[in-house]
């Protein structure tokens, strides 16, 4: 645990450490996200085109039917590919969310992510002395620690 001194201020700004850490579990979360949206994409892209064919073969479709389940099945892949490929890349978290997020699979760090990047995301209340000693701590947990760890595959 580390020391302050009685003549050190907080820093007004994430420490390299934190900010380098949370931007992994952003990316992480994006790239987990994206493969999950993917994932969803295929199987209802599947599941639409097997139903399509199987109508196909059951009834004799009207070519403007087959036009239209040829449609949908163009829309549904669109609209799948927007809303779980594209919506998690460009959706971004809050540091705050980041460090929550950290923190659920890496107990180590207490509650010490999410108060030091509390601190010093807003104006700063409190003892100098004693925000600079727990962005220090925390900065220390967090270069010794895995934070995608709570981030499934």
């Amino acid at each position: 645990m580390a020391i302050a001194s009685l003549e050190k201020r907080p820093p007004t700004a994430l420490p390299r450490a934190i900010r380098r850490g949370l931007t992994r579990v952003d990316h992480r979360l994006s790239a987990v996200g994206t493969a999950r949206g993917l994932g969803k994409a295929a199987l209802l892209l599947a599941v639409v085109a097997a139903v399509a064919m199987a109508l196909d073969v059951a009834f004799i479709l009207p070519v403007g039917v087959r036009w239209g389940i040829w449609c949908t099945w163009i829309a549904a892949g669109t609209v799948a590919l927007l809303r779980g490929v594209v919506r998690p890349m460009v959706r971004r978290m809050t540091w705050n969310d980041l460090a929550a997020v950290a923190e659920s699979g890496e107990t180590t760090l207490g509650e010490r992510l999410t108060s030091a990047v509390g601190l010093l995301r807003q104006q700063p209340h409190g003892s100098p002395v004693l925000i600079a000693a727990l962005v220090d701590d925390a900065t220390e947990r967090v270069r010794k620690a895995n934070l995608t760890r709570a981030i499934s595959s």
